[in-house]
């Protein structure tokens, strides 16, 4: 192994170790071992290490393979099910994926292992399996003698196992019993029907693996590069809670200088090795002297995305250090209530906000969600069963939220406390606003609009910087807290921006309705907060 790959620098984004988040979990090194000793089988296809064996760098295996092949539970199986690897063009990326991809099909002790290769075109996926089939020709004679390759698949016929190659733009291919599966490229993927064919077609396996192999997106937010990033972002901030997924990023600082050597070697962990120093510099004089290459440089290179980082609402480290104990004299307070049902088949938020007179405030968060969207966000699903089994989520039957079910919890809530006032957001909410004026109760909508939302999102940005907010450390909240994305207007009026945020931001909707005519009850209309001593 070289020397460069020893030295290689850590990696920008890189999720924990399962270590505390599963019981008996333990690190088997052999299992390390035997990935590595499996690539040796294999032979090198291009360049001028062509036909010799594949060593793995050092930094391959102490991030990349280690992480995700050491770790077991306790009965001895494989927790990762989902690998993330993010890093610069000419790292190697279709030459791992090319060994991993055989290692599940004949190495991984799996009778009947249906591994595949998949892109957002068959030529993208080719990328993986041309590499993998090659290699079989020219591997090793045990591999040799194994594995049979053909142009779309290779075999296995003792254990009837088979790697494929398929593709976004084929036709997409359902009845899968997936062991193994190799995501190629995902920022170019304009649909997602494929990977969720592949995500959902693992259960009957008792370690499968999908490893998502990729370099930087360019510009859009929206697409499935986007939503895995942004998950293995949270897992790595520890915002949520998933031990099954691993995810690492190699990529340069935002703000790091693109032309500086120091810039290439912090992105590309396999310089002087799988990518040339005198390539990059090329590059980068290419990009110094033309501006229009210079994103693409920064991106395909750097690993810097193209888009600018869209900068979020909340401080998250203020968030959690507002540590303050819920109060004891909640029963039968002055309280103010919020509710957000945005979507009929996805999260629902209903909460109590309680003022107190020491200007601190109390928020009782209570979330539902559809069991149908548990599995359709299968990217969340163990987050989501940990969060119900908590109690901090209650799931309700079907495809669509059960507005009974929240009403039940509003009117059960109100018998608590002095239920002033309830703000809503006027979606989707007609049935249960009726239901609940029926019941005695008073409910005013409230446009989610910049005027309206303004004054009580700065409220709650102030409360939290002040540390006022007694929030009982609800990991739902803290989640959507963390998504908030802002929409500002040139008056600096500011709210929370639904379609740019980062995921469901429910709850902070719900928050600032309450906020809303928390103030119009307290000022007549006008923004302020009661906190028991005057307005403020």
């Amino acid at each position: 192994m070289s020397p460069a790959a020893a030295a290689a620098c850590p990696p920008l984004i890189q999720t924990p170790p399962p270590l505390d988040a599963v019981p008996g979990a333990w690190f088997d090194q052999e299992a390390v071992d035997r990935v590595v000793r499996f690539f040796l089988h294999l032979r090198h296809i291009k360049g001028e290490l062509a036909g010799q064996p594949v060593y793995l760098d050092d930094w391959q295996v102490e991030y990349l393979i280690a992480p995700v092949f050491g770790w077991k539970d306790a009965e001895g199986f494989r927790i990762v099910r989902e690998a993330w690897w993010e890093m610069p063009r000419k790292s190697g990326k279709s030459l791992l994926g090319s060994g991993i991809g055989l290692y599940l099909l004949c190495a991984d002790r799996e009778g009947g292992a249906e591994v595949y290769a998949a892109a957002g075109s068959k030529r993208q996926a080719r990328q993986v399996y041309d590499p993998a089939r090659a290699m079989v020709k020219r591997g090793s004679r045990e591999l040799r003698n194994r594995l049979i390759a053909h142009r779309n698949v290779i075999e296995y016929p003792d254990q009837d196992s088979f790697f494929e190659v398929i593709a976004a733009d084929a036709d997409l291919q359902h009845g899968l019993n997936l062991h193994g599966g190799i995501i190629d490229e995902v920022h170019v993927y304009k649909r997602r029907d494929l990977v969720d064919v592949l995500e959902t077609a693992t259960g009957s396996r008792r370690q499968p693996l999908i490893v998502f192999i990729t370099t930087a997106d360019e510009d859009d937010p929206t697409g499935i590069y986007d939503e895995k990033r942004t998950y293995i972002e949270r897992v790595a901030e520890g915002i949520i809670v998933d031990p099954t997924t691993y995810g690492v990023v190699f990529a340069a600082p935002d703000d790091a200088d693109p032309f500086a050597e120091r810039t290439w070697e912090m992105a590309n962990p396999g310089i002087d090795r799988s990518v040339k120093r005198a390539y990059l510099e090329a590059q980068a004089k290419r990009a110094k002297a033309s501006p229009a290459y210079l994103p693409v440089f920064k991106r395909l290179h750097l690993g810097i995305r193209s888009r600018p980082t869209t900068a979020t609402l909340f401080d998250l480290e203020s968030w959690d250090a507002c540590d303050l104990p819920y109060l004891e004299d909640a029963l039968g307070a002055t309280a103010y209530g919020g509710l957000d049902l945005a979507s009929t088949a996805d999260f629902a938020a209903w909460l109590l906000a309680i003022p107190h007179d020491d200007g601190t405030l109390s928020v009782y968060p209570r979330f539902f969600l559809p069991e149908a969207a548990v599995e359709r966000r299968s990217a969340m699903q163990s987050t989501l069963q940990v969060w119900a089994a908590a109690g901090f989520l209650e799931l309700t039957p079907g495809k669509s939220i059960s507005q009974d079910a929240i009403k039940a919890r509003i009117l059960a809530d109100a018998e608590l406390v002095d239920l002033r006032n309830i703000g809503y957001d006027r979606w989707n909410a007609i049935k249960i606003v009726q239901e609940l004026e029926d019941e005695g109760l008073n409910l005013t909508g409230v446009a989610q609009t910049l005027a309206s939302l303004s004054a009580p999102t700065k409220e709650l940005l102030r409360l939290i910087d002040a540390g006022a907010v007694r929030h009982g450390a609800n990991p739902i909240m803290r989640w959507m807290v963390a998504n908030v994305v802002p929409l500002i207007d040139a008056e600096e009026n500011v709210k929370p921006d639904k379609k740019r945020s980062k995921d469901k931001i429910d709850g902070v909707v719900a928050l600032a309705n309450a906020l809303k005519v928390l103030a119009e009850d307290a000022g007549g209309g006008a923004f302020a907060v009661y906190l028991g001593t005057g307005l403020a």
